[in-house]
């Protein structure tokens, strides 16, 4: 009994560790789609700075298009942010289900080991 109860928990291992890969591979993607987010915005503050430097006279316009161009770059800013808002919580969130699955990894290599003694007792016991 004690030895399929072993066999059970060495399943469980693997599981659980299956489960830390994917998380893992998952937190990879975010720091990728993290560090392409912020590109983006770097050159979209580029292209803000851009604007802000254009010297000269407007007309009426180019003035409305000037405004209309600073307005989406704003908004396209306000929305990478957001962006970026929700992608750090998705890294907390990653970061929070690997700490509870490393501690259920590590309860459950403590409960083999306490197996492992008892099957090694057990054995002993019938040997003598």
């Amino acid at each position: 009994m004690l030895e399929q109860l072993l066999k059970v928990k060495k399943h469980k291992e693997r599981g659980i560790r299956g489960r830390i890969a994917l998380l893992d591979y998952k937190q990879r993607e975010l720091i990728q789609q993290q560090v392409a987010l912020k590109n983006t915005r770097l050159k979209l503050w580029e292209s803000w700075r851009q604007r802000c430097n254009e010297s000269g006279i407007l007309d009426y316009e180019k003035l409305v298009n000037f405004k209309a161009a600073m307005a989406d770059l704003y908004r396209r800013d306000l929305q990478m942010g957001e962006e970026t808002e929700q992608l750090n919580q998705q890294q907390q969130k990653l970061e929070k289900q690997r700490i509870e699955l490393s501690s259920s990894l590590n309860k459950n290599r403590i409960e083999q080991e306490k197996l492992k003694y008892l099957l090694e007792d057990e054995t002993n016991a019938n040997s003598a």
